[in-house]
């Protein structure tokens, strides 16, 4: 199955990792996305709404985005998708170094 096809499983599926109201602060949680991204190679992460009063969650993202080294795909309401590869291109798939 290419990723593009995974994509859209992903984006039809539950989402995989919750973020609850500690939010992203403890590296547990960290450890567990990179992990999950290692095996899975795209990730769907919902956030409750107890995180969201505390943070935005377009900096959520950016924040895991960042803090797992990874593309941010899309962002639906308190979900989003993030993955290890851009799939977004055309015909390259672009992993971050």
């Amino acid at each position: 199955m290419n990723l593009r096809n995974k994509y859209f499983d992903v984006l039809h599926s539950k989402a995989l990792v919750n973020i609850g109201k500690k939010g992203i602060n403890s590296e547990g949680l960290i450890n567990h996305i990179s992990k999950m991204l290692k095996k899975e190679k795209i990730l769907k992460i919902h956030a409750l709404k107890s995180v969201l009063v505390l943070i935005d969650i377009k900096d959520l993202a950016e924040l895991v985005k960042i803090k797992t080294n990874s593309f941010l795909l899309d962002l639906r309401g308190h979900t989003f998708i993030i993955s290890k590869y851009d799939i977004k291109k055309k015909n390259t798939l672009q992993k971050i170094p």
